[in-house]
This record gives structure tokens, sequence and C-alpha cells, in this order.
């Protein structure tokens, strides 16, 4: 019995290691470049911060942000969803945004 249970598991090994390694890198293709996240997020606060948009054109102005960046809804859903799933990773990210909404104001200043 022990025997045909071990055939079997090296059997099916390579298969289970492939599945995997196939459903993880499918994820990660959905999931954002931190950069363009870093850029894409701060462009969507600001366009919705800066107006006084009811909810549809909150929806339009999130879809916009998207083109802008080339980015699907589903991308964009993963990405929030890879966030998520570690607190310290958003933590990281909005230091990163902060870093770049700062350099933003530093090359606006500079300007006549």
């Amino acid at each position: 019995m022990k025997f045909n249970f071990l055939k079997i598991s090296i059997a099916v090994f390579p298969f289970v290691l492939a599945a995997v390694f196939f459903i993880s890198g499918c994820k990660s293709d959905k999931i954002i470049d931190e950069e363009k996240f870093i850029m894409l997020y701060t462009d969507l606060v600001i366009a919705q911060d800066t107006s006084n948009a009811d909810y549809n054109m909150m929806i339009k102005i999130r879809s916009q942000v998207l083109d802008r960046y080339k980015v699907t809804d589903e991308q964009y859903k993963f990405t929030i969803d890879y966030y998520n799933e570690n607190p310290d990773r958003w933590q990281v990210f909005f230091e990163k945004v902060t870093a770049y909404v700062d350099n933003l104001k530093l090359e606006a200043a500079k300007k006549p």
C-alpha cells in the first residue's frame, strides 16, 4: 500500500508543481507594476479629491485614469487585492506615494 502511494505521489507531484507555478504566474501578470501604480493611484486620488462628482462621475473618472495608464479594471482590482493581503505593503506603498507627491510639488514650484 505504501509503495503505491509513493508511486502515485511521485507521478502527480510534477503536475501539482506546474499548476502552482502557472497559477502564481497568472496572478503576477494581473498586478500593476509598482511605479505605474504609484502614479495611477496618485492621479486617481487627486482627480477624486478635486471633483465634487457624484458616484457615476467617480466611476467615469476612475475609468479615464485607468485608460490613461493602459490598465484594466481587472488589473486594478487584482492589485488592490494584492496590497490588501499584507498591510505592510500598503505602508511601503504610501511612503512611496508621499515621496512622489512631494516630488510633484517641487517640480510644480519650479515652473514659472
